[in-house]
């Protein structure tokens, strides 16, 4: 839950830099610089490179899950109604939640890897 509310306030924080700047293009274009322009596609570059919302979301995702799990078993209920070893259950069923967690965040990783080395070589 922590790298999904830390990820939440990154992303914040680089869309509101973003509108800032934005904001500031009015100016811009009576100055006739071109370096907003490049800070502004750099930032979004960057905010694409890294996937931050949608690893954002996908951390929300798993928090609910593993929430819904936690009330499940809390309850006695699903699952854990019938189970003999609820305990048990649980630590297997969180398990594979933060496997597939990781699996997808190892995958990004290897995404964002690959788009960084095809960034630099553009360069």
């Amino acid at each position: 839950m922590r790298k999904a509310i830390e990820l939440r306030h990154r992303l914040k924080r680089l869309k509101g830099i973003h509108f800032r700047i934005a904001a500031c293009d009015e100016v811009q274009s009576v100055l006739e610089d071109s370096s907003m322009g490049r800070n502004i596609s750099e930032g979004i570059r960057t905010e694409f490179l890294y996937q931050l919302q949608s690893n954002w979301i996908s951390y929300r995702s798993s928090c609910e899950e593993l929430r819904h799990e936690k009330y499940l078993w809390l309850a006695k209920a699903g699952h854990y109604a019938d189970a003999k070893e609820p305990d048990r259950l649980l630590a297997e069923r969180v398990e594979s939640i933060v496997s597939t967690e990781h699996a997808k965040w190892i995958s990004a990783q290897e995404k964002v890897d690959k788009k960084e080395k095809e960034h630099i070589v553009e360069k």
